[in-house]
């Protein structure tokens, strides 16, 4: 059986590819910010117990010297931000997947076993 491809076909085809890289560009941001949220909270752990005065904390490319109050204020603005972030990935994840579960539909649906986008 000879299917035709048209534009239409090839376009969402190559759709369909874009949004896979997006999807693991996605994945790969949202398990990176997790462990950076999780290395916070390690921090947040650390300074609760710490004794001393001043601690080194890397902002910029620079280091300074800050209270363990200031610290923890620092801390706590960095996980808000990195919670924020984290909504916003993965809403865009979801609606990423959602495109691509319409797009698989649509290209199963014409070309059958034809096509593998299971392994994307």
């Amino acid at each position: 059986e000879d299917i035709q491809i048209t534009a239409v076909d090839q376009g969402r085809i190559n759709s369909f590819a874009k949004w896979n890289v997006k999807l693991k560009e996605y994945e790969a941001e949202v398990e990176n910010r997790k462990k950076l949220l999780q290395n916070l909270a390690d921090l947040e752990d650390e300074l609760l117990v710490s004794e001393a005065e001043a601690h080194p904390f890397k902002i910029g490319e620079s280091f300074f010297h800050l209270s363990t109050e200031e610290a923890n204020e620092k801390v706590g603005e960095q996980k808000a931000q990195l919670k924020e972030r984290l909504v916003t990935l993965e809403s865009e994840l979801s609606d990423c997947k959602a495109t691509m579960a319409t797009l698989k539909k649509e290209l199963y649906a014409k070309f059958g076993d034809n096509i593998n986008l299971e392994d994307c």
